[in-house]
């Protein structure tokens, strides 16, 4: 008889692990494209480049657009806005695969996401953005654009959304259309390209859903085997 609650549980697992996938994949906000233009700049060097996130004034950079909440935070529908130092530096690390490292400190860009159309409600969310790698996509991938996946994870300091509890979340977001690929900007000092911010995806790391799933399924396990124990108190 154990070894079948055993077995019960176990297959509970199992549905759990496959299910968590499903549930993780409910929440989140998508970053939709903005207005301003993204500026890649070259610096004269062989390895890096520099890189302006949005319109910038005074040393300043911002990228603003409408961001939508999804699942669990399907109500949460508003501004967000990217706050960055101008000429951010970013570092060839890999020619082969066209991958490249940003090189910033993890509180000069700020993350800030309010409720309202015109971002003038209450704050949802506000974090220090931490970005972390730039990867060309092959133009044949992309119809015959140059694209690079960025990847990013936000550092939560406040905002009604901060259901984290200190783990942070992550940022998957596209740069497209330059008109060609930034590599060429090593041998261009002072040459720019101009991108577009796509669309990006913030989620939760973990997954507050997924937790609390998680969580009730070992629960129930728990309750299965102290009420099996119990049932051989009494045979006895």
């Amino acid at each position: 008889m154990i070894k079948g609650i055993a077995l019960k549980v176990l297959v509970l697992g199992g549905l759990l692990t496959v299910a968590l996938p499903a549930v993780a994949s409910q929440a989140g906000i998508v970053l939709m494209q903005g207005q301003e233009s993204t500026i890649f700049t070259g610096i004269g060097s062989k390895n890096s480049v520099g890189l302006d996130l949005g319109t910038c004034k005074n040393g300043t950079c911002t990228l603003a657009a409408v961001g939508i909440g999804t699942g669990l935070f399907s109500s949460a529908r508003g501004i967000f806005t990217i706050s960055s130092p101008a000429n951010l530096n970013l570092q060839l690390t890999n020619p082969q695969t066209g991958l490249w490292t940003a090189l910033s400190k993890g509180d000069d860009i700020t993350f800030t996401y309010k409720s309202g159309p015109s971002g003038t409600g209450a704050t949802l969310l506000t974090g220090n953005l931490n970005l972390l790698q730039f990867q060309q996509r092959s133009p044949a991938l992309s119809g015959g654009a140059n694209t690079y996946i960025t990847t990013a994870s936000l550092t939560v300091t406040g905002g009604s959304l901060d259901i984290t509890h200190g783990e942070g979340m992550n940022i998957k977001f596209f740069f497209t259309d330059p008109p060609k690929n930034i590599n060429s900007l090593l041998s261009d000092p002072g040459g720019n390209i101009a991108g577009n911010f796509g669309s990006a995806r913030l989620t939760a790391t973990p997954e507050p859903a997924s937790i609390l799933l998680l969580g009730s399924g070992f629960l129930l396990a728990a309750v299965v085997l102290r009420g099996r124990r119990g049932w051989q108190s009494i045979a006895l």
